[in-house]
């Protein structure tokens, strides 16, 4: 079973990896410019 679920896991993990990466900096990034706009 788990050579069947390799390739989907392994693509969704991917994707997956990919959305968490995006909403990461999307959320992070702005906050850091912001900081960056307070501190100066």
């Amino acid at each position: 079973m788990a050579h069947g679920y390799r390739g989907f896991w392994g693509s969704f993990g991917v994707v997956a990896g990919l959305v968490i990466a995006l909403i990461v900096i999307g959320a992070f990034y702005p906050t850091i410019i912001g900081y960056g706009y307070v501190e100066s």
